[in-house]
């Protein structure tokens, strides 16, 4: 199974041209692929069979960290990177308690 920050970040498809872009063009196309990146990560969680409420919940945490990676000055791919994958491992130690 693909973790579900990596389906989040390969849907968002951030390339180098978007990111040297000016920063409003920049944050307004993330924050669209954001959007569509929030849905299809969804779906594909709950046709793995994730409880709806869990892949929102989930998904909903990676868009937050895209909007703070934008308020942030958007530092780099590798930053946000982190960032999603940061809450990933947060949701899986959570559901080991």
């Amino acid at each position: 199974m693909v973790e579900p920050w990596r389906i989040y970040l390969d849907t968002l498809h951030l390339d180098a041209h978007e990111a040297q872009a000016a920063a409003w063009a920049r944050d307004e196309a993330v924050r669209q692929r954001a959007h569509d990146a929030y849905r299809a990560t969804a779906d594909a969680l709950t046709a793995q069979g994730w409880a709806a409420d869990d892949a929102l919940l989930l998904t909903r945490g990676f868009g937050q960290d895209v909007l703070n990676w934008l308020d942030h000055g958007a530092p780099g791919p590798e930053d946000l990177r982190q960032r999603l994958e940061a809450r990933w491992k947060a949701w899986t130690q959570r559901d080991a308690r």
